[in-house]
């Protein structure tokens, strides 16, 4: 199945499911809200917004794909923490709930390829200094919805910040209102003011300084802004909009899971997976960071994940006997991979995996694969030869 395809059967899965409101909802009342345990608020928020689901029972997790391993496990739902009841939406931002629903679905359900070419035509780029692109990217690098873009991606993002400035008492964003743009503070201590349900006035919550950022969400939804934000003195900001972000994002997204899927497809004990199931897998996929000497898996110890090394190397060394000197098998470099017996069984390693200097895997636990795809056994008796073969050896 080719990458559009399977891109647009899942957009129609979120559209019909309106998924997209659902988590603007989310977002949107743990910002205004602040709990102290965003876990339990969430489930308590989807009890009150989504009755006539939950009402429904069990049924609807049974028409998931792989009803059988639907059960996400109450082993994670350890927190029987009470939450008050949420209250409402100001009338601001419940009032703009039928229009969000029209907008976040239209822009979602747009083909990557129009928004890029929408993009190509009206994109700018505005000169900085040096310094002020290193203090942007310092901005960038602690703020996670920048995470996954690569370096290149950053560069062009950063280019494509524009500057807005402002004066003492000048609103930069209101609450309630929609907007698309995530700001960088540059200079200058803008006020952040929330107005919750039977105030009178908004109340000051925050100030931020040089160096500080907000209005992220917009980069992923036509969201109503979460408070107000106003100059205090005078300010210089630099700018974004959503769409820049959003082609940027997508761009390094597709590179990245072309990637991975590539990776996938060097795993014999994946080979019989179909191409969307492979991308599944790649989705799937978790990074993690080791510095140099750190153990990744130790031999006798009972295995669960599964990795491919992404950058770096890794020394893999084997004891004959309890007690004996380990003794290096093999290393493996970028696209390599260990420990896919993990997703099988949890049967002990049979072999001590190192660092050799930083090093950054993807990695895979046999939760999640069972989750996604069901259990491998099932999927190795496509081919049974390699079932046994994959059973004699491994690490």
């Amino acid at each position: 199945m080719a990458t559009l395809d399977i891109q647009a059967e899942l957009q129609e899965y979120i559209d019909q499911h309106d998924i997209n409101k659902m988590f603007v909802g989310i977002v949107e009342n743990v910002l205004l809200e602040k709990p102290s345990n965003p876990a339990t608020f969430v489930v308590e928020y989807l009890h009150k917004t989504y009755p006539d689901k939950f009402a429904e029972g069990e049924g609807g997790a049974g028409e998931a794909k792989g009803g059988e391993d639907s059960d996400y496990s109450s082993e994670d739902d350890d927190d029987d923490d009470v939450v008050d009841e949420l209250p409402p939406l100001p009338a601001s931002m419940a009032a703009s709930r039928g229009r969000r629903r029209t907008a976040v679905s239209a822009e979602a359900s747009v083909d990557p390829r129009v928004l890029r070419e929408k993009w190509e035509k009206e994109k700018k780029t505005h000169p900085k200094s040096d310094a002020e692109k290193e203090r942007i990217l310092s901005i960038l690098k602690r703020n996670v919805f920048f995470t996954h873009l690569d370096p290149a991606g950053v560069e062009t993002l950063i280019d494509m910040f524009f500057p807005v400035e402002k004066d003492d008492g000048d609103i930069i964003i209101k609450q309630g209102e929609t907007g698309d743009l995530f700001y960088v503070v540059d200079s200058g201590t803008p006020e952040v003011y929330v107005r919750k349900p039977g105030d009178v006035e908004p109340v000051k919550v925050l100030t931020y300084g040089e160096g500080d950022s907000f209005g992220e969400l917009a980069l992923m939804y036509n969201a109503p802004r979460a408070a107000t934000v106003k100059a205090k003195g005078d300010c210089k900001l630099w700018a974004v909009d959503r769409l820049t972000f959003k082609v940027i994002l997508q761009d390094v997204t597709s590179k990245k899971r072309d990637l991975y899927k590539g990776f996938v497809e060097k795993v014999p004990i994946l080979a019989s997976l179909s191409e969307y199931e492979r991308l599944t897998i790649a989705d799937a996929l978790q990074p993690a960071e080791f510095e140099d000497s750190a153990v990744i898996i130790s031999q006798g110890d009972a295995g669960d994940n599964f990795y491919i090394v992404e950058t770096g190397e890794v020394s893999c060394t084997q004891s004959p006997s309890p007690g004996a000197t380990p003794v290096e098998v093999m290393r493996l470099g970028a696209g390599q991979y260990f420990g896919e017996i993990a997703l099988l069984t949890n049967q002990p390693r049979k072999a001590t995996v190192t660092a050799v200097g930083p090093t950054k895997c993807l990695k895979l636990d046999r939760k999640t694969f069972n989750r996604v795809m069901g259990p491998l056994q099932e999927v190795l008796k496509r081919n049974m030869d390699q079932y046994n073969s994959i059973m004699a050896q491994n690490i």
